[in-house]
């Protein structure tokens, strides 16, 4: 038909109607303006197989359809200042491999430069042999335009050309893979910037909240969670909820203080197994001594009985300082100790230094119970006293000593000392951090992949 066309061009012309093509044009034009932009370049592929194809495969060409439509288009009055061209692809239209094999070539000898540069690109898949349209929009989205590429499709019932969500879909796959190695990093900060486009905030709030607890900013992750559960799938609702509860002692003003230091304990062990599996170790030291003031501090109110309450008026626990000086035997032992550790001991001070002192007298001179419990935490202090000086030596605490990468490669294998500066302080059997730490943060991360699926 496209031969007849040419060869009577003039008998057709004034009565020719392109209805795949007309419409297409009509978008580019509404889209350029707008963009408030310029239509530089409309371009027309084709095939055209060599003459020792045979004549059946030959039949299925495009390229006599190609030049009444180029010839149509150079005559538009609408397209003066666009450059037309016509890419003669010598490929069977009706094998996509070939087709994809050919616009290698042409890539590869710079055919495509201008569509390198261009704001946009927009493809019209409607007509002709779908194996090529098929061929072309994979090589314009992965070789050419990317997310510049916009695909149509002419809707036969309305004549109207409209966008299809072949590139969202693409979009989709390749944000998905990107978050699933997010993922595995615990990087939800990454993973809340690679969903900030999308319409639906639910995934994205989630893993803001996922970001803020682990930045300890548990009262902004409990925000997170308030919103999040306003759009959740129901299916969603019992985990989100679930998260919400283990919050629930970290913000709540009416919390027990031990509580408080058991939970404020567990998300400290949750972040440095994270640390671990980043293999970000200086960050691992500093948690691990801010855990180890924590497990010295809930070791001391219970051994002397005391609720340990901050005041932030006069920066001390007001019943600890009763309860302390309700035990003479202690204040003598602690004023004995300034001899050897120096002038500057304060029992009044609780801090690490101070909950060891604490640690020695009750494991030395304690009831049979005390000790027991002050010399299993004694053990575990010790054990972990490598890593506890490589954190004082060190830029975390006040020193400048370099740490090495052997030191660095041990930190690991202190894992289980580490987890027992929680478990000494909790009811027999209630363990099993490890396990549920993993699972906690990966649970967040798979219900974010399988919200954002394609």
């Amino acid at each position: 038909m496209g031969r007849t066309i040419q060869e009577d061009w003039a008998g057709y012309a004034s009565r020719l109607s392109i209805p795949i093509l007309d419409p297409f044009l009509t978008y580019v034009r509404g889209f350029v303006d707008h963009h408030q932009g310029k239509l530089t370049h409309l371009v027309l592929v084709v095939t055209n197989q060599p003459q020792s194809v045979e004549a059946a495969m030959r039949a299925k060409d495009t390229y006599s359809t190609g030049k009444v439509l180029e010839k149509w288009l150079r005559e538009n009055r609408s397209l003066s200042g666009t450059n037309l061209t016509t890419l003669v692809v010598s490929a069977n239209p009706t094998r996509p491999d070939d087709v994809a094999g050919s616009l290698a070539e042409t890539l590869a000898i710079g055919k495509w430069g201008f569509l390198r540069e261009a704001d946009h690109v927009l493809l019209s898949i409607t007509g002709g042999v779908p194996a090529l349209n098929y061929a072309l929009f994979l090589t314009l989205y992965f070789e050419v335009a990317r997310d510049r590429l916009h695909c149509l499709h002419v809707n036969e019932a309305t004549r109207q050309a409209v966008p299809n969500n072949y590139i969202s879909r693409l979009q989709g796959v390749a944000r998905r893979e990107r978050i699933r190695a997010l993922v595995d990093l615990y990087d939800f900060s990454a993973i809340q910037r690679e969903l900030a486009p999308l319409r639906d905030t639910t995934w994205a709030t989630l893993a803001a909240y996922g970001q803020q607890r682990l930045n300890f900013d548990f009262t902004a992750a409990a925000f997170s969670l308030s919103q999040a559960l306003r759009t959740v799938p129901p299916a969603v609702r019992p985990t989100v909820e679930a998260w919400q509860g283990e919050l629930t002692e970290l913000v709540a003003e009416d919390t027990q203080p031990r509580n408080k230091s058991i939970a404020l304990m567990r998300e400290l062990l949750a972040n440095m197994w994270i640390k671990l599996e980043r293999g970000e170790w200086v960050d691992f030291l500093g948690r691990l001594y801010r855990l180890l003031e924590e497990s010295l501090k809930v070791y001391v109110g219970d051994a002397l009985g005391a609720t340990l309450t901050f005041d932030r008026k006069t920066r001390n626990y007001p019943d600890y300082l009763a309860k302390a000086k309700a035990r003479p035997q202690a204040l003598e032992w602690f004023e004995s100790q300034k001899a050897t550790l120096g002038q500057g001991l304060r029992w009044e001070e609780l801090n690490t230094f101070v909950g060891e002192r604490w640690l020695e007298f009750f494991g030395g001179q304690g009831n049979p119970d005390e000790s027991a419990k002050a010399r299993r935490l004694q053990e575990v202090v010790a054990r972990l006293r490598p890593l506890t000086e490589l954190r004082n030596q060190s830029i975390m605490a006040h020193g400048f000593k370099p740490v090495s990468k052997e030191d660095l490669q041990a930190v690991p294998t202190y894992w289980s000392d580490t987890l027992a500066l929680l478990d000494l302080h909790l009811p027999e059997g209630d363990s099993g951090l490890e396990a549920s730490i993993a699972k906690g943060w990966k649970d967040l991360g798979n219900l974010i992949l399988e919200g954002v699926k394609p």
